[in-house]
């Protein structure tokens, strides 16, 4: 879950960020019943936000929340991009135990694994059901949505060999 924080007077950063009443929270569903919405940010705005922190000091010591401007499931993400590429793309629930014994199989530190499955929970439980106006504070313009970021990165999903498929 990309976000950017940073600690404001010694506090979290999202105790600060509930404070500031820049956030929308919902519950989200899939069709599983498993899943949960989140606001997946676009990495170019993470860059341009980054770039705008670097440059100007009116924003050093503030919390920051970056999200796309809705809350959308990884069912309905891989539904969107099933539909832009022209061939069906399914997702699988791993469980998470499961997950964790991959992760250490394949070299993972364990603490990196035991960070990655505690958001993993945090999304499942729809903790991460977020959406904040920081990306269009900070950048003067609407944050990128998953489906625009998917149409401008579709070529990265296609076969060399494939030509002709639908714009979507």
């Amino acid at each position: 879950m990309p976000l950017l924080r940073r600690q404001l007077d010694g506090r979290p950063a999202d105790q600060v960020r509930r404070r500031s009443g820049r956030e929308r929270r919902g519950a989200g569903s899939c069709r599983q019943g498993r899943c949960r919405t989140q606001g997946v940010v676009d990495p170019r705005d993470v860059a341009e936000v980054a770039v705008e922190a670097l440059l100007d000091d009116e924003h050093d010591a503030a919390a920051v929340t970056l999200t796309g401007p809705d809350l959308i499931s990884v069912p309905d993400q891989v539904a969107h991009l099933s539909e832009l590429l022209g061939r069906p793309i399914s997702t699988v629930d791993i469980p998470l135990d499961v997950a964790r014994e991959h992760m250490l199989a394949n070299g993972l530190h364990p603490s990196v694994v035991d960070v990655a499955v505690r958001g993993f929970q945090l999304v499942r439980d729809g903790g991460n059901a977020v959406v904040t106006d920081d990306v269009e504070r900070i950048l003067g313009r609407p944050a990128r949505s998953f489906r625009t970021w998917a149409r401008d990165q579709r070529g990265a999903f296609l076969d060399p060999l494939e030509t002709t498929l639908p714009e979507g």
